[in-house]
């Protein structure tokens, strides 16, 4: 089963920059340094500094696709 993993709104760099003021590669950066030991550490971690709660998860979301963290079926790690 292919997953499509196509959000609801606009997800690119400029948009995050702009909602947030850090790129994408900017936040991985963040995250890697940071290291959270959970899900829930990562983006409380990403919620306290982009202080917006969907772009703290599409942040998150957009890590774990980029470093490959899906299961076998091809879900991201942790969803149903």
């Amino acid at each position: 089963m292919k997953v499509d993993l196509k959000p609801d709104f606009e997800v690119s760099d400029a948009s995050c920059k702009n909602a947030t003021g850090k790129t994408f590669a900017e936040w991985s950066a963040a995250l890697s340094a940071a290291s959270p030991a959970t899900r829930r550490d990562a983006i409380q971690y990403l919620y306290e500094q982009a202080k917006d709660a969907w772009w703290a998860t599409t942040i998150w979301v957009e890590y774990e696709r980029a470093n490959g963290k899906h299961q076998k079926d091809g879900r991201i790690e942790g969803y149903n």
